[in-house]
């Protein structure tokens, strides 16, 4: 557990020497956060917003992770960017007080300051930040915000009682805009997370046998998938493995039950690498499906090749209805289908397109997943989901894994 002491003074190693274009273990060159700053600063300066604070806490660092590099695994953390001034990264995410083993060097940004954990004080997060602020931005002023809501209540109270006199207003639909679109550098870092994913597709698959229970293949999925570059798990549900009745419950974690020969086995996963996260999920038959079984999973593979050609760029989401209204009349006799489409990224279910963006349309750049779910009362749940490159043509699936 990490012990919350006090914090000792900052030692990160931009502090003693020149910091690196490319520090070690940071994903991406340091001019490739500079570009996503700004275009951030670009999309605010256009609603006259001259300042930005950006928060995380801990399994809430996605939007830190994007324009930092930096996880705010123990504690929470603050991204100031204002006039005048390089990018200031003030945190009380400490390990043992020690700002370096906290991630202090996975970041590219200079300027990293420590708080004590908690504290309401001067030597506090909210008090550094409103130091911060004042500093750099005149009183009246528009300041940004971004994961306000990830903060403890008395910090969220405490930075409104010392900012009364500037103008704070949520804009985290403007970094979500350009985090929507992908560069080629994040590009190539996702098709590596991807190819991890489908190792653990690949592992999984080929240690399903009769007899094999559901944590057997999911201990084979997860080790195939580190083993091919993965460096974590995502989300809060980040493995799920379900087979005969118990695929009716989709998300659930492996049990040991074992695996019975004609039976289906749904198995997702979600691997990480440098914060991005992906979605997969396929399902398979232990052996020859039974009939209903089989049955299912061929619609369920039509479905896939019917939606995924609707995703095309200028079109938004609400145009997929009319084929998914479709492809729902053709396997009614089968089952119940429910297609979903969402953002790929570091902020699990905050990238866009989320649930209520139907009328934003696609670009070229945007990662999606497409998950397409038949349940049915006789033989249970099956699902496919993979992730979708928007181009300039219109749509590239990522993940081959059959």
């Amino acid at each position: 557990m990490a012990d919350m002491a006090s914090p000792a003074p900052p030692r990160h190693p931009g502090s003693t020497r020149p910091h690196p274009d490319r520090p070690p273990f940071l994903p991406f060159p340091a001019a490739e956060y500079r570009r996503r700053l700004a275009r951030v600063r670009e999309a605010l300066a256009r609603e006259g917003i001259p300042g930005l604070l950006v928060f995380g806490g801990p399994r809430a660092s996605g939007f830190l992770r994007y324009l930092t590099n930096f996880d705010s695994w123990v504690g929470h953390s603050t991204l100031l960017v204002l006039p005048g001034s390089e990018p200031i990264l003030i945190t009380d995410s400490l390990f043992r007080g020690n700002l370096e083993q906290s991630g202090a060097a996975l970041s590219w940004v200079r300027d990293l300051r420590a708080a004590r954990p908690g504290s309401l004080e001067l030597d506090g997060l909210i008090w550094q930040v409103t130091s911060a602020v004042r500093s750099h931005l005149g009183s009246g002023e528009a300041l940004g915000v971004v994961g306000e809501e990830w903060l403890p209540p008395a910090l969220a109270a405490r930075l409104a009682e010392l900012l009364p006199d500037y103008h704070l207003g949520d804009v985290t639909r403007h970094l979500q805009e350009v985090k929507a679109i992908k560069s080629a550098a994040e590009l190539r870092l996702i098709r590596r997370l991807v190819r991890a994913g489908e190792a653990g597709l690949r592992a999984g698959r080929a240690a399903l046998r009769p007899g094999a229970t559901e944590a057997a293949v999911a201990g084979a999925a997860v080790g195939a998938m580190f083993s091919a570059g993965a460096d974590n798990l995502h989300g809060p549900l980040p493995l799920s493995v379900a087979s005969g009745p118990r695929t009716r419950l989709k998300n659930v974690p492996p049990t040991g039950r074992a695996i019975r020969r004609g039976e289906l086995i749904l198995l997702a996963l979600e691997p990480e690498l440098h914060g991005y996260g992906a979605d997969l999920t396929r399902t398979w038959p232990c052996g020859s499906p039974t009939l209903a079984g089989g049955t299912a999973l061929d619609a369920l593979e039509r479905v896939r090749a019917a939606v995924q050609p609707a995703l095309r760029p200028d079109t938004p989401l609400r145009a997929l209805q009319a084929v998914i209204r479709s492809q729902s009349t053709r396997v009614r006799r089968v089952g119940r289908l429910e297609v979903l489409v969402r953002g790929v990224g570091t902020t699990k279910s905050r990238e866009l397109p989320g649930p209520g963006d139907s009328d934003l349309p696609l670009a070229p750049g945007m990662v999606l997943t497409l998950e397409c779910v038949l349940s049915g009362e006789r033989w249970g749940c099956a699902a496919l989901e993979d992730c979708v490159l928007i181009t300039r043509q219109g749509c590239e699936r990522l993940s081959r894994e059959p």
